[in-house]
């Protein structure tokens, strides 16, 4: 754990801008769109092994990473939910434009973290009559009581949360500066959501994670490139006629 605190910290302070997923090619946006919301730093490079893991999962669509605010502005930023809300709207629209374009594309929204929050608020905000396909949410730095209806009713396949009892040091942090929703108590990155819905799957950590590198431990989804590969690229969308795949020893989605 310490390592992997360690790597993070050094990788969020010295290489904010030193590595960039490749542009995507129109082919890849064609078979579809994965859009990867990073933790509350809001630094590309901590989510290179979320990258790479897809791509190692065989993703072949048109895979972005991006920021949704300033490094860390909901910890100091009072009322950030209305004060981050248009950030969330340009890029709701931008996703709804993407779909436009690309008929039929499937769109996955992929927050880590804080990034979790900026899924359910870019699902909330899609413009009437749109809509993405799946949900992923790894160590939801979100409040575990925040009402997932508005989202769940703008997701067409599915929505996917990992959480651990585990998660220590992220628990600490949130009792001293609050989740993403400024909240300061019952994350749901260690305890799942509280809603219940036919659409939203909810996976606790267990000990098959950790022949992947997965201890249950907060910094170690983003760094366990095999297991991303392995539990979190099942989950992207691929339309209504894919098979449905095995996962972590249930059934995924018809996506």
């Amino acid at each position: 754990m310490a390592l992997a605190m360690s790597i993070a910290a050094l990788t969020a302070i010295a290489g904010c801008d030193i590595w960039r997923p490749p542009a995507p090619t129109p082919e890849e946006l064609d078979r579809g769109l994965v859009v990867l919301y990073p933790g509350s730093l809001n630094s590309v490079v901590e989510m290179a092994g979320f990258y790479n893991g897809l791509r190692a999962g065989g993703v072949d669509q048109a895979v972005e990473i991006i920021p949704w605010s300033g490094p860390d502005e909901h910890f100091y930023v009072p009322n950030f939910l209305e004060h981050n809300r248009d950030r969330w709207v340009a890029e709701a629209r931008r996703i709804a434009e993407y779909s436009a374009a690309h008929p039929g594309a499937p769109i996955t929204l992929l927050g880590y973290s804080g990034g979790a929050l900026t899924c359910i608020r870019v699902a909330e905000e899609m413009p009437l009559g749109t809509a993405v396909d799946c949900v992923i949410m790894m160590s939801p730095g979100v409040w575990r009581y925040y009402d997932l209806t508005a989202m769940l009713e703008k997701v067409s396949q599915g929505v996917v949360v990992y959480w651990s009892p585990n998660e220590h040091s992220l628990n600490w942090l949130i009792s001293w500066a609050g989740t993403a929703d400024q909240v300061f108590t019952d994350p749901a990155n260690s305890s799942g959501f509280a809603t219940e819905h036919e659409k939203l799957r909810q996976y606790m950590w267990g000990p098959e994670f950790a022949r992947y590198g997965n201890n249950g431990e907060h910094f170690e989804y983003y760094l366990s490139v095999p297991w991303i590969a392995e539990f979190v690229t099942p989950w992207i969308a691929h339309g209504p006629a894919a098979v449905v795949r095995r996962v972590g020893g249930e059934y995924g989605p018809a996506s």
